[in-house]
């Protein structure tokens, strides 16, 4: 079931209206922290991976909200590593 419909039916209007505008600002917020990071590319593709099936807004809530924790830390963890060994290993050599 779609979102909008999911919280119509559960919350009513006016609680569904509310809920909307949160999650629009909870959206707002995680995009202005993914795109202060000190690599821009990194924090985009973490940006892109992580948030961007929730525009998708015509499947389950809780299916899309679930598991972006999860995949937004190992996003990071998997981007931060490459990037250190990337480091070590093509800019070490010379020292």
């Amino acid at each position: 079931m779609p979102w909008i419909s999911e919280f119509y039916l559960v919350y009513g209007y006016t609680k569904a209206t509310a809920i909307s505008f949160l999650l629009g600002g909870i959206l707002a917020i995680f995009v202005f922290v993914c795109s202060k990071t000190r690599h821009r590319a990194v924090g985009f593709g973490i940006f892109s991976s992580s948030i961007l099936p929730l525009f998708y807004q015509e499947s389950n809530f809780s299916v899309m909200v679930g598991n972006i924790f999860t995949i937004t830390l190992f996003l990071i963890f998997i981007s931060f590593s490459f990037i250190y060994l990337y480091q070590k290993l093509f800019f070490g050599r010379g020292k």
